[in-house]
């Protein structure tokens, strides 16, 4: 008979999202503000098409290393980066926003890398290694609207942002969402350089604690 310890038995029911939670046991988990942060490489077929398979991987290497330069500075938590897309977690929505300008500017600097990002702020489910919730569904939906080269973030986002001289927001947008009843208002977010405008990041603190960033 194969004996096991209690911190082996542990390390093999263990799931690498959920953690070792049980069905019917979700009351342990907490339910916390946060505000999620969807970007991808737009046509990223058509990068592989046009420069090849050594020169799109040169590009998607450096979409990655900008992403995560910018979690380090504006202190989020990667929940995924792979390839051409990334889902980032944030305590603050105003570094959130602080994040998404610096991943396009920099972006923007490689020439041809245009990145498509969706921001939501609501109430999700934290797990072991995510969140569960309409706040993940939603942001998912807004970078599915975003256009090439867009930051593209929901009203809810929005509101929690207040005024800020800094930031550049455009014309209102409703979405249609399937299996949401009601559209969901959006603001597209100028992230070109303005030198007239202070920048964001001198507008909030990064936050440090759980949402510190992960391990790439």
């Amino acid at each position: 008979m194969l004996y096991l310890s209690d911190m082996t038995l542990r390390a093999l029911l263990v799931h690498p999202f959920h953690g070792d939670l049980r069905p019917g046991q979700t009351h342990r988990l907490p339910a916390v503000e946060v505000t999620l942060l969807f970007a991808d490489v737009a046509e990223s077929t058509e990068l592989t098409s046009r420069l090849g398979d050594r020169g799109a991987y040169s590009l998607i290497r450096r979409f990655c290393n900008v992403v995560r330069e910018a979690i380090l500075e504006t202190g989020g938590e990667a929940l995924e980066l792979r390839g051409d897309g990334a889902l980032l977690a944030f305590t603050s929505p105003r570094a959130a926003v602080a994040c998404a300008l610096q991943i396009q500017r920099a972006c923007a600097e490689t020439g041809p890398l245009a990145v498509r990002m969706g921001l939501h702020t609501g109430h999700a489910l934290r797990l072991e290694r995510g969140y569960f919730g309409q706040a993940l569904i939603l942001a998912a939906r807004v970078a599915d609207h975003a256009r090439p080269g867009e930051i593209l973030v929901s009203s809810q986002l929005r509101a929690r942002l207040g005024a800020l001289d800094s930031l550049r927001v455009g014309s209102q947008r409703a979405i249609a969402i399937k299996g949401f009843p009601q559209p969901l208002d959006t603001f597209s977010i100028e992230w070109r350089e303005d030198e007239s405008r202070t920048p964001l990041r001198a507008a909030y603190a990064p936050v440090a604690g759980p949402h510190a960033v992960s391990a790439l």
